[in-house]
């Protein structure tokens, strides 16, 4: 993974409707299908979004472009993990790394919580996925929209009802 630190638009607050506030339905009721979101992102595509300048990177800037985004709160702690860990290995600076946060807490995502109805579909999937992933489907299988996601072992997961998203294969 080619990394880089980049100012990208996204830095400044979030054009139109800032989702950051969570839900915009009465929680615990669900979006039903046609909702407004159109991807279901995980903290892989966030991060490479906000630090990675080679293929991975690019491919996630689009999939953040491209339409309105909903995603676990659980994505916040995994994408700031994930800025920790490539910190820690000097793939990025301690200011690259603060910035780069400053900008995942600024993206325009809709957050939504771990709990019903997902939590009852995170426990169905757990035969074949992590929790944490199963959130993220569950998440998408309510929304009616695909889960993008920078980790193949997902998308060939058995159990999601939803069509996994990754990075094309070159």
């Amino acid at each position: 993974m080619a990394l880089r630190w980049r100012v990208a638009a996204r830095s400044s607050q979030p054009q139109g409707r800032n989702r950051n506030a969570g839900p915009t339905v009465p929680y615990p009721a669900c979006p039903c299908p046609g909702s407004a979101v159109t991807t279901v992102v995980d903290g892989s595509v966030l991060v490479a979004a906000l630090v990675d300048s080679g293929r991975e990177g690019r491919w996630a800037e689009s999939v953040l472009a491209e339409g309105l985004l909903a995603s676990p709160e659980e994505a916040l702690a995994a994408a700031s993990n994930i800025l920790r860990r490539v910190e820690r290995i000097v793939r990025i600076s301690r200011i690259e790394s603060e910035s780069a946060h400053v900008d995942l807490l600024r993206l325009d995502v809709e957050w939504f919580p771990f709990a019903r109805p997902f939590a009852e579909r995170v426990w169905a999937l757990r035969g074949n996925l992590t929790s944490y992933d199963a959130w993220y489907v569950a998440l998408a299988e309510a929304l009616d929209c695909p889960p993008v996601t920078l980790d193949r072992k997902l998308s060939r997961a058995i159990g999601p009802m939803c069509k996994v998203i990754t990075l094309p294969r070159s």
